[in-house]
């Protein structure tokens, strides 16, 4: 066979191909918005269609797509669906909060930044983290094929807690260490809060929704709270009375409940991610757990002052940041001139 044969048989059959094609269109009878919606309705139906199957496979998708997307081959169907902006991806629990009452929560939130200096209120949002003597692992520069190591400690797991107040508006950082965080140990940090802002009258303490946070001990220790939504806490707990250990603190202290499952509204957050980051992936001192926490109250005490490095490492300067427009009105972040 010559090759100029074998060249006009490869142009035949491309064009019968091509001709077919024309003739079955792909997505027949429907044009391809239609066959997307058709699709996303169809993968909303796994539950009606395949109740024994906990997820979509390709297989189970290309019988039930078969009317409208002509494919052989789970390859070929896997570039038509991409191109239908349907990939395969990992599940997470939540997408966005499930609190249903989310907008409320943050536009209170907004509220409460936008007007702290007419106020004259602080406003500091709080969180706490446990680290390990086991190191995190993460990625880092290394000779290739030599893996970073992360230390893994001998006789066990130990672990320790920090909890932290971050100051939005000057980027101060108040934190402590202590092997557990129970009702004592927060009353005595709420304290340590108040002495550090003597002259303000109200201190806004923006938190998760941690029920040892509304202790009725913890809440007897604070001025009348006024918060316009209900605290989350154990059923069991609306008959618990108060013991009376802290009923003549009087803290000015308004706790204000993020909405639940809402770490991006909570600034904290980055400072613990800086800190893994600097301190605790990849540590050698899975054995020497003293030394790990002597160098996490280092990085500690180097972010209490006022700084904006701190801000800016929190997002709370990105002029495109959940805040932005009410620090904006505060005066903490400059609006950027446009053009």
């Amino acid at each position: 066979m010559t090759g100029s044969n074998v060249i006009n048989r490869k142009v035949l059959k491309g064009l019968k191909n091509t001709l077919a094609a024309v003739e079955k269109p792909l997505f027949s009878p429907l044009s391809q918005q239609t066959a997307k919606l058709q699709t996303e309705q169809t993968l909303a139906q796994r539950a009606l269609r395949h109740p024994q199957r906990s997820r979509w496979t390709l297989d189970l998708l290309q019988v039930a797509c078969s009317a409208f997307i002509r494919v052989k081959s789970r390859g070929a169907l896997k570039h038509v669906l991409k191109s239908l902006g349907i990939s395969y991806q990992r599940a997470r629990t939540y997408f966005r909060s499930p609190d249903v009452d989310y907008m409320t929560k943050l536009t209170y939130l907004r509220h409460l930044i936008s007007v702290h200096r007419a106020e004259q209120a602080v406003l500091l949002f709080m969180d706490e983290l446990t680290y390990y003597n086991h190191a995190s692992t993460a990625p880092e520069h290394c000779i290739q094929k030599q893996q970073p190591k992360a230390g893994l400690a001998i006789g066990g797991e130990r672990t320790w807690r920090v909890i932290g107040a971050l100051d939005i508006f000057s980027g101060g950082f108040i934190a402590e260490q202590r092997k557990a965080v129970r009702v004592p140990t927060f009353v005595g940090f709420l304290r340590d809060i108040a002495q550090k802002y003597p002259q303000a009258k109200t201190i806004y303490l923006v938190l998760d929704n941690w029920p040892v946070h509304f202790h009725p001990d913890v809440l007897d220790a604070l001025q009348e709270q006024t918060c316009p939504y209900p605290f989350l806490v154990p059923k069991n707990w609306k008959s618990i009375k108060p013991s009376g250990k802290y009923k003549n603190e009087n803290l000015p202290i308004q706790l204000v409940p993020l909405p639940t499952y809402a770490s991006w509204l909570n600034p904290v957050e980055k400072i613990w991610r800086w800190l893994k980051q600097q301190v605790i992936h990849n540590h050698s001192f899975a054995n020497n757990f003293k030394e790990l926490i002597r160098r996490v109250e280092y990085f500690l005490e180097g972010i209490a002052s006022p700084s904006q490095k701190t801000l800016s490492a929190t997002g709370l300067l990105n002029p495109k940041g959940i805040f932005a427009d009410q620090l904006t009105q505060a005066g903490i972040l400059i609006p950027q001139k446009t053009c």
